[in-house]
């Protein structure tokens, strides 16, 4: 069964990386195209979703770094290592949310060539009751 919108609740909307520029070695802004977009107050976030054609899915908030405007906003955030000879087992990941969620992360980041000592793994949720 497809999920509805319930009035009052935030819902994904769609977004096209219009651009992306380097600001410094190790930071980088995407500046996205977003339809119906209606604008944004100084110092809010964003909560960007990521699906890759293979399915693979990940989210991460985001501050965001533009002016408030219609239909386009810039968000800046750590940039690739690759283009300075990092591999991906070099790499230090932090992920962090329920066990399940954090188990599955680590696993695939392990299977796609992570050195399982690079990866900090944090384990949050309900404590019963």
């Amino acid at each position: 069964m497809a999920r509805a919108a319930i009035p009052g609740r935030l819902t994904w909307q769609p977004a096209t990386v219009a651009a992306t520029r380097a600001e410094t070695a190790t930071a980088r802004t995407l500046v996205l195209d977003v339809d119906g977009w209606t604008g944004h107050v100084p110092g809010q976030h964003l909560d960007i979703r990521l699906t890759a054609p293979d399915g693979y899915m990940a989210h991460r908030s985001y501050s965001i770094s533009s002016a408030p405007g219609p239909d386009r906003l810039e968000v800046t955030g750590p940039g690739s290592d690759r283009r300075r000879g990092l591999r991906d087992a070099d790499v230090v990941a932090f992920v962090c949310g329920p066990t399940g969620f954090v188990e599955t992360v680590a696993d695939l980041l392990v299977g796609s060539g992570h050195n399982p000592a690079n990866i900090r793994t944090e384990r949050f949720g309900a404590t019963g009751g």
